[in-house]
């Protein structure tokens, strides 16, 4: 019961995405390309900020937080894009760095991305 209420919770769908290639552009900047992994993945935002506190990432500064169900393929390698309201009104477009990923709940329930947006030299 606990599970199906927390989807009915998933109240926006967002875009993830994965770096295609990797190069340097003619001044010796990084060009990343990146390509739409899975579409319509059902999300949770919220637009708040914070400071990661935990050894790995320690003092990491977030922008905004977005919880996915546990089986989508979601990490630190990964962008988050496109995230729609239910009348799909775009209500981030990002792209959002994630920079941390954890199971939120223990026992494959959530994973919730702590993101910040990205700047516009980190957006190509």
């Amino acid at each position: 019961m606990a599970r199906a209420s927390f989807l009915r919770m998933m109240i926006h769908t967002c875009t993830v995405q994965v770096m295609s290639s990797e190069s340097t552009d003619v001044h010796g900047q990084p060009d990343e390309s990146w390509a739409d992994e899975s579409t319509e993945v059902a999300c949770m935002w919220q637009d708040k900020s914070g400071r990661l506190g935990d050894l790995l990432v320690q003092g990491m500064n977030y922008d905004c937080l977005v919880f996915l169900v546990y089986n989508v393929d979601i990490d630190e390698t990964r962008r988050i894009t496109n995230v729609q309201d239910d009348n799909d009104n775009v209500i981030e477009a990002g792209p959002l760095r994630v920079i941390k990923a954890q199971n939120a709940a223990g026992r494959s329930h959530h994973t919730e991305c702590f993101c910040r947006r990205s700047s516009i030299l980190e957006t190509s």
